[in-house]
């Protein structure tokens, strides 16, 4: 178990990592993105950035802490509690946001996401960034045990990033006009209030579905937990 799960997070490190890489040095900016923020205005470019920060606590835990879940939260690896909290509160939400509203926006219509007359996309980058984080996530739930952090921590966590991305890009904005996306762009402002605001809502509904899906522990059988544990993640 504990080789697949430091060949999950080794290919998560490897995926986001080129990822990175390709958009900081080797992709061709657009007019628009030659100017701050440059290309962290998009949601995607922080998902990846989350997801190989959380690959390579994954990988750290791996080798020096422990996958073994036992009782009582304190005697847990501070790794281990660290690896779970990011999990649950930022890579999952956010990862499977991105995969699920990208891919669904572009079964509706490519231009709502990008600039199809302009922009020239790579395929193999486009799937690495769009398609990479949902289906390494599911992987990663599948065989990498895990416990909840505290829902008071993790959803407070989880809604603090979203309302941060929400003013970043609303400041970007009203520094010079640009938007993230092109359908932003189109759209009047009760329209983007509405389509925002419904996004930050299903992030959160992710959050929720990402601690039911580590609380059914699919694959993996956990010691039981204290009552005092417990009761911690309920708060």
């Amino acid at each position: 178990m504990s080789i697949l799960c430091a060949l999950v997070h080794v290919l998560g490190i490897a995926c986001f990592g080129v990822a990175i890489f390709y958009n900081t040095f080797l992709i061709r900016l657009s007019e628009e993105e030659k100017v701050f923020p440059w290309r962290w205005l998009y949601l995607t470019i922080w998902d990846i950035v989350i997801q190989f920060i959380y690959h390579t606590v994954g990988l750290l835990n791996d080798i020096f802490g422990s996958n073994n879940i036992i009782s009582g939260s304190l005697e847990r690896p501070f790794l281990q509690r660290f690896r779970d909290y990011l999990f649950i509160s930022l890579a999952f939400p956010i990862g499977t946001f991105v995969t699920a509203t990208f891919w669904g926006l572009v079964a509706l219509d490519p231009s709502l996401v990008f600039d199809v007359e302009k922009e020239q996309v790579s395929e193999w980058i486009n799937h690495i960034e769009h398609t990479g984080p949902g289906v390494i996530l599911l992987l990663e739930l599948l065989i990498v045990p895990k416990l909840p952090p505290r829902h008071l921590i993790g959803i407070c966590t989880n809604v603090t990033f979203c309302v941060s991305y929400l003013i970043w890009i609303n400041w970007i904005h009203s520094l010079n006009g640009t938007w993230a996306y092109p359908m932003l762009r189109k759209w009047d402002s009760a329209e983007r209030f509405a389509f925002l605001g419904a996004s930050c809502l299903i992030i959160i509904v992710f959050y929720g579905v990402g601690v039911l899906l580590t609380g059914l522990r699919l694959v993996w059988k956990p010691k039981p937990r204290s009552g005092a544990d417990i009761g911690l993640l309920v708060v």
